[in-house]
């Protein structure tokens, strides 16, 4: 526990009103995606990706990329119910568009053991952020960036 309390006390202002952002997200987000769907959850989300992040992280946009998905990431690990790919991409992508930073929703398909597996991630400058270099080869990603495509509904 103390390892935990540590970690936290060692975060600036900045990172640890992130971390609660990236809680408070996920739980909307996931919240979102089971009532509403997918289409609903990202347009509440460029929504509030609108509104700047305040106070911001510091460093170039590849530095405050990483820092964001490190926090994103460890947010949803401890989560109540553990946030599955998609609530964690959709929520990085948010942050980092809410700090001006580029960011692409990726989600990818592969066949492993006769099932269709999906996972979703988030791309900046063409890297992807808190996942393996090799997640595009392993998961085929659709073209684009799938949160901006819109209505998925027409």
């Amino acid at each position: 526990m103390a390892g935990r309390l540590g970690k936290l006390l060692d975060l600036s202002l900045a990172e640890l009103l992130l971390l609660v952002q990236a809680a408070l997200g996920l739980l909307l987000t996931r919240s979102v995606l089971a009532i509403a769907g997918y289409t609903r959850a990202v347009r509440i989300l460029d929504r509030l990706s609108r509104v700047p992040l305040v106070p911001a992280l510091r460093g170039d946009d590849g530095t405050r990329a990483e820092a964001t998905a490190r926090l994103v990431y460890a947010a949803g690990a401890r989560f109540p119910l553990r946030a599955t790919c998609l609530p964690k991409a959709l929520v990085l992508r948010s942050l980092l568009l809410r700090q001006r930073i580029a960011a692409d929703l990726r989600i990818g398909v592969r066949i492993a053991d006769g099932r269709l597996e999906g996972h979703a991630w988030v791309e900046h400058a063409g890297a992807p952020l808190s996942q393996g270099a090799d997640v595009a080869e392993q998961f085929k990603p659709f073209p684009g960036d799938l949160a901006a495509i819109g209505d998925w509904t027409e």
